[in-house]
């Protein structure tokens, strides 16, 4: 190897090595009035006892349109599924989703026995979601994890994206008579300009 390439090399490899290490992230965390709101309808989603042992990674968003969404989480167990509820009525369910791995097919046997370990690395992290569609667009739900009959997390706030704005229409150009009745009678404007003449 030429002495050259050799260095290059190794410049190369001391600038990489630190490009895994994240800087820790300074900063606050703004909270609207809106997602306080939120919150005080449905809650926080805190782990419940039991989601504390199953939980491996905490329930999130993914996808979420006007009339769709995704929860996924990592999870100890197969037997996941999602309660969506009505924000103003906890006890109306809205839908009820099963959850299905979502990960790399052939990783699944492997992670699925991996969860019997203490601790987990990344990544065998057993992911599970559960999607849900005809929602209301700009519409604010709660939802909540189980296992089979039992919580894992506590009532959780979950809004759908916003309608899109119809534009408004667009008007019709006006048809020659409309034009004249516009000005205000055209031709009687001009000759009242010849009789001052």
């Amino acid at each position: 190897m030429h002495p050259r390439h050799a260095l290059t090399l190794l410049l190369a490899i001391a600038n990489g090595s630190g490009c895994y290490h994240l800087p820790i992230w300074k900063g606050e965390v703004k909270v609207t009035p809106r997602e306080r709101e939120s919150i005080k309808k449905c809650g926080n989603d805190d782990l419940t006892e039991a989601g504390k042992k199953l939980v491996t990674r905490e329930p999130y968003l993914q996808g979420t349109t006007t009339t769709s969404t995704t929860i996924a989480w990592g999870s100890r167990s197969t037997k996941g599924r999602v309660v969506l509820t009505d924000a103003e009525d906890h006890k109306k369910i809205v839908s009820t989703s099963s959850a299905a791995y979502v990960g790399d097919p052939n990783r699944k046997q492997g992670r699925e026995a991996a969860q019997q370990r203490a601790q987990l690395a990344a990544d065998d992290i057993y992911v599970v979601a559960a999607p849900f569609a005809k929602l209301e667009p700009t519409h604010l739900y709660c939802y909540q994890v189980f296992d089979g009959d039992v919580a894992l997390t506590e009532l959780a706030p979950m809004a759908t994206a916003a309608a899109p704005v119809a534009p408004p229409p667009i008007a019709a150009p006006p048809t020659p008579a409309t034009a004249v009745e516009q000005s205000g009678g055209l031709l009687g404007k001009m000759k009242g300009l010849f009789r001052r003449g």
